[in-house]
């Protein structure tokens, strides 16, 4: 018999494993609009608009994202495909569901960065 395989390499560097009360669910990155943290736990928004509500750190999900993540705010980070519109001068962005998102005065050299 052979080596059962759940996902290819691939797949796995370009996915996120959420454990949440009803299992792990395997979210490719193209489908993570933004993730925002309340505390010590991290609701993972979706861009068919559904979320996830994981009992993980914002920072430990941070460290296994790529780079088309960008943290905007200690409590948020946004994933770079989603985003839709930037206002430099209210420090905020909206993202292709129509959410808007604060940036805080300390990132504003992420704000620069999607400008140039």
């Amino acid at each position: 018999m052979g080596e059962y395989k759940l996902y290819d390499e691939r797949v796995r560097t370009q996915s996120l494993c959420v454990k949440v009360f009803e299992g792990i669910f395997i979210i490719p990155y193209d489908e993570i609009a933004y993730l925002q943290s309340q505390s010590n736990y991290t609701t993972i928004y979706k861009t068919d608009g559904t979320q996830l509500v994981a009992s993980k750190t914002l920072g430990t999900y941070q460290s296994k994202l790529d780079e088309r993540f960008l943290r905007i705010h200690s409590s948020t980070i946004v994933n770079f495909t989603q985003i839709k519109w930037i206002s430099t001068n209210l420090m905020c962005l909206r993202i292709k569901s129509g959410k808007l998102l604060s940036v805080a005065k300390s990132r504003k050299n992420v704000i620069k960065f999607l400008c140039e």
